[in-house]
């Protein structure tokens, strides 16, 4: 392995790392029911929280996020193994 396979192999890694930790909070936050769930958004914590209506819609947001996060993981996985 090339020090350049390596360090790719490495970045590859810490991201792989990245999305399980955010596929473990999706999937602890989907055992909820998350339809009746209040959704606060703000662009960064020196601004107020404001509420939005889902319309009880989040659930299907917050799988279709899980999806997205385990086929970027599947792919990763595949570009780790050619390496």
């Amino acid at each position: 392995m090339t020090l350049e396979a390596y360090e790719k192999a490495s970045d590859i890694m810490k991201r792989i790392d990245s999305l399980d930790k955010a596929i473990y909070d999706l999937k602890d936050i989907m055992r909820n029911d998350t339809a009746h769930w209040c959704l606060e958004v703000r662009p960064n914590t020196s601004y107020p929280l404001r509420a939005v209506n889902h319309y009880g819609i989040l659930p299907e947001v917050l799988q279709e996020i899980l999806s997205r996060h385990l086929a970027e993981r599947k792919e990763l996985t595949d570009e780790l193994a050619k390496l």
